[in-house]
């Protein structure tokens, strides 16, 4: 039975790219003795009790949180329980949400344009370095990717059965987004409630009361976390790092929010900024060896996406067995106290001479094509756009296809993505992840009509 299914319905070539993403994402990953040492240390806090797991606290004391919402370090938190603590295991999630990432993709593209541009969207987003790189550290943004797909899915399964409930799972999962990486989540909430309003067969009354309750499902999904958090008493859980006002909320609008736009990284001081401090101490130390610049996927398992906290890769020992704490505390640089908050060699924020903050190039229209960041998610980009132009040739105001819905999607997302990062002051090489989804979709699609087209 399972032999004659394999034959008659599997993807051969779709399950060989799925492999290839697996071996892309997990070669060598066992050599990474600590990846990102401000996430695993938060990680090695978590293991100690459920205060710290629940509250993602940066030290055992529980006197500090990361910078980022807990959902991605229980999952890691999870894995490291599992397979005890070390960088493979903590790595592991990312992995293997980069691997059901090329599988959505492909379950995307497939029911519109077809076997074959599912097939090469998939592969695009298997390839993609930035989306290899950052897979293969314990950064959040594969599983941020992974999450925003599934709620994609969701969408276009809830629109084509016509189940309402679906389409509120959707804006669900995309609030569990948020408490994975915040504001970031919402970039592609456009694109949904656009693509919702094109491809719906309810009437317009049905689909404003649909939003509006989907609207209402993404707030209290998202904030679930930040009200329990902000509602318990300071001195009974530890303080919100990188926050101005030790909240939930101020770290989701400033630092995670407006300052990734101004470029302005102030916290207003306290506990948040002092911890902010550490961090960025331990890119600056951490830097000198593993620069942000140079992030692609390589065969000896270091791939050099780093975290808001860069790794530092040169420090002896690591999360063996044992499970010990890196040397250094926190930064694991080897000092435990405020650093000078540089992000950077050079001299100041991002201290090279690429330009923008942490080399992210000049702003402008052109940034994304820059030599800082060229080299990470822009390979297909004009591509896509112009194989955009080609499917959407054919588009008439009484004549709109599911295709056209669903490249007007993808643009939805990859636009307003591609201009956030175009002039954007503060975020690093491996947010890029973020133009993976779109490019690739838009590669798989465009490339097959195009051809046909020809």
């Amino acid at each position: 039975m399972i032999k004659k299914w394999f034959k008659s319905r599997a993807d051969i070539p779709l399950i060989i790219i799925m492999l290839i993403s697996a071996f892309l994402n997990g070669y060598n990953i066992w050599q990474d003795k600590y990846v990102n040492t401000y996430y695993t240390t938060a990680v090695a806090s978590m293991l100690e009790n459920f205060h710290n797991f629940f509250f993602a606290s940066l030290d055992s004391a529980g006197s500090v949180t990361v910078d980022k919402p807990p959902v991605v370090f229980w999952i890691q938190t999870a894995s490291a329980y599992i397979f005890g603590l070390h960088g493979w295991s903590v790595i592991l999630p990312q992995a293997l949400a980069q691997v059901g990432s090329v599988l959505l993709v492909y379950l995307l593209v497939k029911p519109s344009f077809g076997t074959m541009a599912a097939r090469l969207a998939a592969f695009a987003m298997a390839t993609t370095p930035i989306a290899v790189a950052v897979s293969r550290t314990n950064n959040i943004d594969a599983m941020l990717v992974f999450t925003l797909l599934l709620a994609t899915w969701l969408l276009f399964r809830g629109i084509k059965n016509s189940k309402t409930g679906l389409i509120l799972a959707a804006f669900a999962v995309v609030g569990i987004a948020f408490n994975e990486k915040m504001l970031q989540a919402y970039m592609i909430v456009p694109a949904l409630g656009l693509f919702y309003l094109l491809a719906s067969k309810f009437n317009w009354k049905r689909k404003a009361v649909t939003l509006a309750g989907s609207a209402v499902v993404l707030l209290i999904v998202s904030l679930s976390w930040a009200v329990v958090v902000d509602s318990t008493p300071a001195d009974q859980r530890p303080y919100m790092g990188s926050s101005g006002t030790n909240s939930v909320l101020n770290l989701a609008f400033g630092y995670n929010g407006l300052s990734r736009l101004t470029g302005d990284q102030g916290t207003g001081g306290g506990r948040g900024g002092q911890r902010s401090e550490w961090k960025q101490n331990a890119t600056t130390n951490s830097s000198n060896t593993n620069s942000e610049q140079t992030q692609t996927a390589t065969p000896s398992g270091d791939a050099t996406a780093t975290g808001d906290a860069a790794t530092n890769n040169t420090a002896a020992g690591g999360f063996g067995a044992g499970g010990q704490m890196p040397p250094g505390g926190f930064g694991g640089n080897g000092q435990g106290g405020p650093g000078d908050g540089q992000g950077g060699p050079g001299g100041g924020p991002g201290g090279n001479s690429g330009g923008g903050m942490f080399g992210t190039g000049e702003k402008g229209p052109l940034r994304l094509f820059q030599s800082a960041l060229s080299g990470q998610a822009s390979w297909l980009l004009p591509f896509a756009l112009i194989a955009s132009i080609g499917l959407l040739a054919s588009i008439r105001r009484r004549n709109i296809t599911q295709k056209h819905r669903e490249i007007i999607f993808w643009l939805a997302w990859l636009l307003p993505v591609a201009a956030f990062f175009s002039v954007a002051g503060f975020f690093h090489h491996y947010y890029l992840i973020m133009l993976a989804p779109p490019i690739s979709a838009l590669f798989g699609a465009g490339f097959v009509e195009l051809w046909q087209q020809y």
